[in-house]
């Protein structure tokens, strides 16, 4: 029985970190978006804005993968 609940965490685990990836990615893509097209922001301010977007979703799916959160 163990094991089946270690493998069911793995899963989860797996499935939660890209999630977050996902997450991160899709918001980076729409707020670069929006910024451009109906902010009218400058090119380098949406760029660093689009790599902390992407950064924020690996990050949080490298301390899932971790054990950063809610790890037993």
């Amino acid at each position: 029985m163990n094991n089946v609940l270690q493998a069911l965490k793995a899963i989860y685990d797996f499935f939660a970190g890209d999630v977050s990836i996902l997450v991160g990615t899709s918001v980076a893509f729409v707020g670069a978006f929006l910024l451009l097209k109906q902010g009218h922001a400058p090119n380098a301010l949406v760029a660093v804005l689009f790599v902390a977007f992407l950064l924020a979703g690996l990050t949080d799916s490298l301390n899932r993968e971790i054990g950063g959160h809610g790890a037993a």
